[in-house]
């Protein structure tokens, strides 16, 4: 599973270099944007939000300490589609992970800065449904197989090539533009809406980035949407893992950094420091597949290429309860959850995330309140969401397969600010589309 996984994410990033300039085909996909080049040579005052054209999708080369993986990979570069100077979407790209030298080998994550073609989902800048559509888009791309956090030069080669993960720099140097278009007007001084998002590995980023791009983006409003990866990982080898990312040194909170050095710093504890530091007025709403196929496959992967043996391997009921286990720790803060009856893995790239609901990824229940659009869109406009999952709430215990909802987790809601008048109008019309 894992290598089909990695073979299609291949020929998915051939597919959009072949298809790059063609128009937008049959309309089963977003759109194909024409797309602009821009070189920044590491200098973050380049390439001004102003000047890069409107309906299209520029791809920001980084240059300066920036890199993809291998070193003949792409040169690194993030996305960006122009629009409102006043509410920004911020999305980490996904592309599953290397986190040693056997899953380097194996090809288990992306290796070069691959822009979205089509755009789906939460990104399509067309679809009057998409309650982020006008937003002004930074997408940034994932080539590092880090999880968009290490600053690491590994001990290995990989087919004659060094091994360099440096996904801290990348997002730095993303941000580090974005900051400078709040200087120079291409975006206001504070937005009214900030919405930060990230698929798969992506939404690991986000889950490691949240706190750290609110503090440097300017915002009346915050929301966060990690999509996949609620960090359900093997506890014996993830502390390892982390550490040889070259993370430690990144983490600005004591006890986060202390748990990394030495070897104890699990996923949930990142995420929960996240929580800590955004605060009770920021909503964080996951969404998840009840039996992810490609998280469980991940897990297999770290045990399998760890030295662990066939039997510390889960399936989808194990998934299940031990992610249950790990949002009932979310839930104290501003934290909610939407679960997808089904083992499909992301949701806000993908055309599933207009037909997904509790019930599974192609629903028939179009127009429900059960649908993952319309939880997501509810937010702004009725200023709180609730646990979403079909089921009877029930205790989390093992042999309950994942036809059951975790009773300690219904009921669990979110909240948000109030929006301004013009933003409610804005939420309210995409409602009605």
């Amino acid at each position: 599973l894992l290598r089909r996984e990695a073979q299609k994410r291949r020929l998915q990033r051939q597919e959009q270099r072949a298809q790059r300039w063609l128009l937008r085909g049959d309309g089963d996909w977003g759109p194909r944007l024409e797309e602009y080049y821009c070189d920044l040579y590491g200098d973050a005052t380049r390439c001004p939000l102003a000047e890069l054209p409107a309906n299209a999708s520029n791809v920001l080369q980084t240059g300066g300490e920036t890199r993809c993986i291998f070193d003949d990979s792409t040169p690194y570069a993030f996305q960006v589609v122009p629009g409102s100077a006043s509410r920004l979407l911020v999305y980490f790209q996904g592309g599953g992970a290397c986190f040693n030298e056997d899953s380097t080998e194996l090809g288990l994550c992306s290796t070069d800065a691959a822009p979205y073609s089509p755009l789906d989902g939460i990104l399509d800048p067309t679809d009057a449904k998409n309650p982020y559509v006008g937003y002004t888009v930074v997408i940034i791309l994932y080539c590092s197989g880090d999880a968009h956090g290490g600053n690491v030069v590994r001990d290995y080669e990989v087919d004659g090539s060094s091994v360099v993960q440096v996904g801290q720099l990348n997002v730095q140097a993303a941000l580090d533009w974005v900051a400078q278009q709040q200087d120079n007007g291409g975006l206001n001084a504070e937005l009214d809406d900030l919405v930060m998002s990230g698929e798969s590995a992506g939404s690991l980023g986000v889950q490691i980035w949240g706190a750290d791009v609110a503090e440097q983006i300017s915002a009346k409003r915050v929301k966060v949407l990690p999509d996949a990866f609620v960090g359900v990982f093997p506890e014996t080898y993830t502390p390892q893992l982390i550490y040889d990312y070259g993370i430690c040194p990144w983490f600005s909170t004591k006890a986060v950094r202390e748990k990394c050095y030495a070897l104890e710093l699990l996923m949930p504890d990142i995420t929960k420091d996240q929580l800590e530091r955004l605060g009770d007025e920021v909503p964080y709403m996951s969404m998840s597949s009840k039996e992810d196929e490609v998280q469980i496959a991940f897990y297999e992967s770290i045990v399998l290429t760890c030295g662990g043996s066939v039997d510390e391997v889960i399936g989808p009921a194990e998934f299940y309860d031990q992610a249950n286990a790990i949002m009932e720790q979310y839930a104290p803060y501003n934290f909610v959850n939407f679960y997808v009856q089904s083992d499909v893995h992301t949701f806000t790239d993908e055309k599933y995330f207009w037909t997904a609901s509790i019930y599974g990824e192609a629903s028939r229940q179009l127009g429900s309140t059960h649908m993952l659009h319309v939880w997501v869109q509810s937010i702004d406009t009725e200023l709180e969401v609730c646990e979403e999952c079909s089921g009877a709430a029930r205790s989390c215990e093992e042999g309950r397969g994942t036809q059951y909802c975790d009773e300690e987790l219904a009921g669990n809601c979110a909240a948000q600010q109030p929006a301004p008048t013009e933003e409610l109008a804005l939420a309210a019309a995409a409602a009605a589309a």
